[in-house]
């Protein structure tokens, strides 16, 4: 495994420097580990399928057809090896389905469109496998079935993307970091857009794209609320300062239950003027709290305390929307 890691560690400065010098090294320690595997050892499918990848970025470089052949075939040597339903074996599938497409688009051969469809499904069959590879494995075939006349299935293709974008919370878990979150979400743009045009291509109910668009809105802005609503590091800091701006924000955030009020102002049953004037002074106070709120911010920005909590003099820009505002320290 040495060879192998060293192989890795060889492949990633490459991937940073663009020296092709380190990625022909690092092909030479990859071919020399992989021939020190036996095939029915627990590192050979890890061993074949970076020396693949290796090759791959070798051909995108010098456009060497030999690579891509040679990818191809470490990707098939490596699925002779893993089970069927092995969740590694869906990256081996989607890496076999991403050389086809190169050597498809290079030569024209249709069989490689095929089985490039073949893999990258076979790829999503597998639920035990990681979120991300299965969804990024339904994009790419996406794009095939909606674009590629030869293999053109609109119907298929929509039931992919609708069943995809119920698995995207699965990927994007609280337990990442946000910067982790956002480059998954980054990784599947445009998977929710093409979901809900292809849903009005095959003649769905407007209301069935409105809702796929919808779905997916809700995922992204919940985890920009996620993020903006995290204020572990305040409350650590100054804990009176993020308990007065949580009640604020929980206060601007719930519903306005008015049985609720009123079950709890009074154990007698409220007349219907009673009523009206109580849901017009929670009204008002509904309309109150984000100016409240902005200008609890505001002073807190040009405090000393904004100062020691961003370690500078933070930016203030107000966002000339109604009722929001963002603050960018």
């Amino acid at each position: 495994m040495c060879l192998n890691s060293l192989g890795s560690f060889l492949s990633s400065r490459y991937d940073l420097t663009g020296n092709l010098q380190d990625l022909e090294a690092a092909i030479m320690k990859s071919k020399a580990a992989l021939e020190a595997t036996p095939k029915d050892h627990t590192n050979y499918v890890t061993v074949s399928t970076n020396l693949g990848l290796q090759l791959s970025h070798r051909y995108d470089r010098t456009g060497n057809l030999q690579d891509l052949e040679a990818a191809v075939a470490q990707s098939e040597a490596a699925l002779e090896v893993t089970p069927e339903g092995h969740p590694g074996r869906a990256t081996v599938l989607y890496n076999l389905g991403s050389y086809l497409t190169k050597r498809y688009e290079r030569t024209g051969n249709p069989q490689d469109l095929v089985g490039d469809l073949a893999a990258l499904s076979a790829s999503w069959s597998i639920t035990t496998a990681p979120i991300l590879t299965r969804i990024k494995a339904v994009l790419i075939a996406a794009y095939m079935l909606v674009f590629i006349p030869s293999v053109q299935d609109l119907s298929r293709a929509c039931s992919l993307l609708r069943d995809a974008i119920h698995l995207i919370p699965l990927a994007t878990l609280r337990s990442l970091e946000r910067e982790d979150q956002q480059h998954i979400l980054e990784t599947i743009t445009g998977l929710v857009s093409l979901a809900a045009s292809v849903s009005l291509e095959v003649r769905e109910s407007p209301l069935e794209a409105l809702r796929l668009l919808g779905l997916g809105r809700n995922i992204t802005n919940g985890q920009l609320l996620d993020y903006r609503s995290d204020i572990s590091d305040l409350i650590h800091h100054y804990p009176t300062l993020a308990r007065d701006f949580h009640s604020l924000h929980q206060e601007l955030d719930s519903p306005f239950p008015l049985s609720s009020l009123e079950s709890s102002r009074s154990d007698t049953p409220m007349s219907m003027n009673q009523r009206l004037q109580l849901q017009q002074s929670a009204t008002r106070r509904r309309k109150r709290l984000p100016t409240i709120l902005i200008i609890y911010l505001y002073r807190f920005v040009n405090s000393q305390d904004s100062r020691n909590f961003c370690g500078q003099n933070p930016k203030r820009i107000y966002c000339q929307q109604p009722n929001k505002v963002q603050l960018y320290c």
